[in-house]
């Protein structure tokens, strides 16, 4: 998997435990030898786990081409986010939702979370591992 860009979707409002958390999955990913780039609805920095991180693409800016595989944190429900979301499905790209926020989002953008390769965690550092299981296949041809 070394190599791989993963867009880690966050909204600019991110914080506390969800930043540090959002933290550890950056870190985690880095070690696996991906690229783990922050995608948001605003650019410049965020705190995450102590530290101040730039956000790589906005969802103006970002297109899901750019990447392998996806977590979706707590973006906006935009038509940017749906767009982008649904391509990742249509591309059967590996797609990790965190919570009830991500959830939400997955399903205003009407992806089926029941399929192959949408996988649900609780918390985002747990993103890490079905990412990078997910990420070995290069692609989720069961969907």
């Amino acid at each position: 998997i070394d190599g791989r860009q993963v867009a880690v979707l966050i909204s600019s409002d991110l914080s506390g435990d969800d930043a540090a958390s959002v933290g550890k999955l950056l870190s985690d990913l880095f070690a696996a030898g991906t690229t783990p780039l922050l995608v948001s609805d605003k650019g410049g920095k965020i705190a995450l786990d102590g530290a101040e991180v730039s956000v790589s693409r906005t969802y103006l800016t970002a297109r899901s081409i750019e990447f392998d595989a996806a977590v979706v944190v707590n973006p906006p429900a935009t038509p940017e986010v749906a767009t982008m979301l649904g391509e990742f499905e249509r591309h059967k790209k590996a797609v990790t939702v965190v919570g009830k926020a991500g959830a939400d989002t997955l399903e205003a953008a009407r992806v089926p979370a029941g399929q192959p390769g949408i996988v649900a965690v609780d918390t985002a550092e747990e993103a890490a591992a079905p990412v990078k299981e997910l990420l070995a296949s290069h692609r989720v041809w069961d969907r």
